[in-house]
């Protein structure tokens, strides 16, 4: 399978190659998956970027993003438990989390104010410390309502074909963004205070791929 050769030299970046391609796949997926079992993609993201060398591009900031304050959806409001007249009691947050000039992931952040602390509140109108750090004393649990994936290194049906996509010898052309979730978020004692939608970017796999000595064997 000389078509998984690593390419010559160490890389600082993702290149247009199949073996490339494999490894960016599994890396997207096994940091999905730490988003998906974890509580707060805060905290996931940031152990994320320690775990991968990524130590300058912390601590991250939630910069504030938009300026209008979109209704809150009615499906978004059943997972909290409200209903319409109770949506005007919701505050409206948007944020993108960034570090080291960085954009890591954009979200919007419907929750209920009235179970917060005072403190918690005056935060997040205040500062641009993470909505999960803010909230973290809640003990608060995450349930996905949504998932969506935007983009996959592999294209749709290459397991169909009998060669992979071939090498370039080029860098490879990372998109705007690679998934999507929507998640409630509950205290530790199971009320829902929050609806998140996070829409990632690929800033958390911008570090150097792993180098192997020798071309992978069947």
């Amino acid at each position: 399978m000389s078509q998984l050769c690593t390419p010559p030299g160490p890389v600082s970046t993702w290149q247009n190659t199949p073996l490339h391609r494999l490894m960016l796949t599994a890396l997207i997926n096994q940091f999905e998956n730490r988003l998906l079992t974890g509580s707060s993609a805060t905290l996931t993201i940031e152990q994320w970027l320690l775990d991968n060398g990524m130590r300058a591009s912390l601590p991250l900031r939630a910069e504030r993003h938009g300026s209008t304050e979109p209704p809150c959806p009615a499906p978004y409001l059943d997972a909290l438990g409200l209903g319409g007249s109770q949506a005007q009691t919701l505050r409206y947050r948007t944020i993108r989390l960034v570090a080291d000039g960085r954009v890591f992931s954009q979200a919007e952040n419907w929750y209920r104010p009235d179970l917060l602390s005072e403190t918690m509140r005056h935060q997040l109108d205040t500062t641009d410390i993470p909505f999960g750090h803010i909230v973290r004393p809640l003990a608060f649990s995450r349930q996905l309502l949504l998932r969506e994936g935007l983009w996959s290194p592999l294209p749709e049906g290459w397991q169909r074909h009998a060669t992979l996509p071939p090498a370039t010898g080029n860098a490879l052309d990372l998109p705007a963004y690679l998934f999507r979730h929507v998640a409630v978020l509950r205290t530790g004692a199971g009320i829902p205070f929050s609806v998140v939608v996070e829409t990632y970017t690929p800033e958390s796999m911008r570090f150097a791929p792993p180098a192997l000595p020798d071309c992978a064997t069947p």
